[in-house]
């Protein structure tokens, strides 16, 4: 039965293929809150099979690291702030 309290308590998590049975992780192309469970579950018993970083896809890190970039620079002291 969909919606079920059983399917909505189990998801289907392969962190090869970066994909969860609630598909947010597809969509967002970044790891879901299932898909970050099992991570930190073989974080936490053995090494993690990929680096967290590796979870996402390269254009959520472009995107992140150009706000970095920008937010960094927009917040930088000029030499004229200081005293």
């Amino acid at each position: 039965m969909p919606g079920s309290a059983a399917e909505r308590r189990f998801r289907n998590v392969d962190l090869r293929m970066k994909t969860c049975s609630c598909g947010r992780w597809q969509t967002r192309q970044f790891p879901c809150e299932h898909a970050l469970s099992v991570y930190l579950h073989f974080e936490r018993i053995h090494a993690a099979p990929y680096a967290i970083c590796d979870l996402a896809s390269y254009w959520y890190l472009l995107l992140v690291s150009c706000y970095l970039t920008y937010f960094l620079v927009l917040t930088l002291p000029t030499p004229e702030a200081q005293p």
